[in-house]
């Protein structure tokens, strides 16, 4: 099959009535496809005969005007046809990213345009497919949602090019997170005792609190450090008003929500 079109011609006195076309293996050659009536048409799809692998193809077009004089003739600059591509995918690169505990992202390369897909499970018979992402990419990225905290799944890949060669990968594994354990409604400071730090701050609450303030004081009852925040939740990095690390100890906490509730209680710092 060859699909070919052209703009149209134009002719000021009697117009164009027709176009001729013709398929050759050499620029206006008519070896393929003789010259041939295509009325008014600047488009042909041509099937019917065998096109070889390997061997360039030209299509040639000439315009007739209303006296039955033939223009020039224009040639395309050819296609060459390729042998069917019957190779599937090279899947390289998988790997599962944001891990959380319901939900992993699986990234991998193909080395040609390929779908996406992943067929998932906890244990390798799987039993549960992705949407496959039609479009044809080689970097591929598929969100996987709904999973069980704290499990180990299976996964392979699955990416089909555009002749419908598909591949499927090996088996790989991944873990998700455990759920973080609930933290009790009468609890106000946690972890008590901590060593709280940036990445791993103590959090000070009120039951129904939306914003407020904390204010931290040693055992004598000087200011260490007031936070205040607008979430249920304020975090304190174990640092004093001067951005200093306070030592190890027992200290005093004082909770106040903007709704005015307050609570106190004694938190200990370990080195």
């Amino acid at each position: 099959q060859l699909t070919a079109n052209w703009d149209p011609g134009a002719d000021a006195q009697s117009g164009i009535t027709r176009y001729w076309y013709a398929i050759g293996t050499t620029p206006g050659g008519s070896d393929t496809m003789p010259w041939t009536d295509n009325g008014q048409m600047t488009v042909i799809d041509v099937s019917g005969f065998s096109l070889l692998t390997g061997v360039t193809y030209y299509t040639s077009v000439k315009a007739e005007n209303g006296v039955g004089l033939q223009s020039s003739t224009t040639t395309s600059n050819g296609l060459v046809v390729f042998p069917p591509d019957t190779s599937s995918p090279v899947v390289s690169g998988v790997s599962a990213q944001n891990i959380s505990a319901t939900g992993a992202t699986i990234a991998w390369t193909t080395n040609e345009p390929a779908t996406s897909q992943v067929n998932y499970g906890r244990t390798t018979s799987y039993g549960k497919y992705t949407m496959e992402e039609a479009a044809f990419n080689t970097p591929h990225s598929v969100i996987l949602t709904d999973l069980i905290a704290g499990s180990e799944y299976h996964f392979r890949v699955i990416s089909k090019d555009t002749y419908g060669n598909t591949t499927a990968s090996v088996d790989y594994t991944f873990t998700t997170l455990s759920e973080p354990p609930q933290i009790a409604a009468e609890v106000h400071a946690y972890p008590n005792p901590a060593k709280p730090t940036t990445n791993n701050p103590m959090k000070f609450r009120i039951a129904g609190m939306t914003s407020g303030e904390v204010s931290i004081y040693s055992i004598s009852g000087r200011l260490i450090k007031k936070l205040t925040s607008a979430t249920a939740e304020i975090e304190w990095d174990g640092k004093n008003t001067d951005s200093e690390k306070v030592g190890r100890g027992i200290y005093i906490y004082k909770i106040t929500s903007s709704a005015g509730d307050s609570v106190t209680g004694k938190i200990a710092l370990t080195k």
